[in-house]
């Protein structure tokens, strides 16, 4: 199974209930990366193993949050240096327009997606080339600066944006669709806003009780 990405998704793709198929109906669009166009060359690999009779399933990530303490450098990641900002007790710079939605998951509705999407019975994946947004939640920055706030209402917020991250974040979608994966492989995520950001700045808080 592959794991592709809403960097796969460039300026012509809808901004909500974005899908899969929307990129296997329109495999020369551009997602304007480097990133996206080594996604779109699998995707074509892919493509040529499913015309063959193969049994290729690939799945369309958001960004990815969870109360790990180290990640990438990647667009999304804005999130999680913010929760470890907040757990530290330290400012935090914004690198995105905090009124840009971006879609995201939580890491325990991501194993669980990609699980269902493993475990389907083939004659249920009724998506061109077996491929399915995983989807999660969407959310602007402030909106998460706003839930951080109110477990940390001294955190301190200032908006630096850096040229390739704005760039980006305007480029993916605001909304994955739930209706395929919904429909087809019973899966829909269960973990909020709400309760990421606790979760998630339990376990920071946690992880540094216990270093001190």
């Amino acid at each position: 199974m592959f794991t592709d990405s809403i960097g796969s998704f460039g300026a012509t793709a809808p901004r909500d209930d974005c899908t899969a198929r929307w990129l296997t109906e329109h495999p020369l669009q551009d997602p304007g990366s480097d990133y996206g166009r080594q996604k779109r060359a699998v995707r074509r690999l892919l493509h040529e193993f499913w015309r063959t009779g193969g049994d290729p399933r690939w799945a369309v990530l958001p960004g990815v949050l969870h109360s790990e303490s180290a990640w990438g450098k990647g667009t999304t990641e804005y999130a999680l240096e913010a929760l470890l900002a907040a757990a530290t007790n330290e400012p935090f710079v914004c690198r995105v327009d905090p009124e840009v939605r971006l879609p995201m998951i939580f890491v325990d509705d991501l194993m669980r997606g990609l699980l269902s999407l493993q475990d389907t019975d083939a004659r249920s994946l009724r998506e061109p080339e077996r491929g399915y947004c995983i989807p999660g939640f969407s959310f602007t920055a402030n909106e998460l600066f706003d839930e951080i706030q109110l477990h940390v209402p001294d955190f301190k917020v200032t908006v630096e944006l850096d040229p390739n991250m704005d760039k980006f974040s305007r480029l993916w979608p605001d909304t994955l669709s739930t209706r395929e994966p919904r429909d087809d492989l019973g899966y829909e995520p269960r973990v909020g806003l709400r309760e990421m950001v606790f979760k998630v700045l339990m376990a920071h808080r946690e992880r540094l009780a216990a270093q001190s």
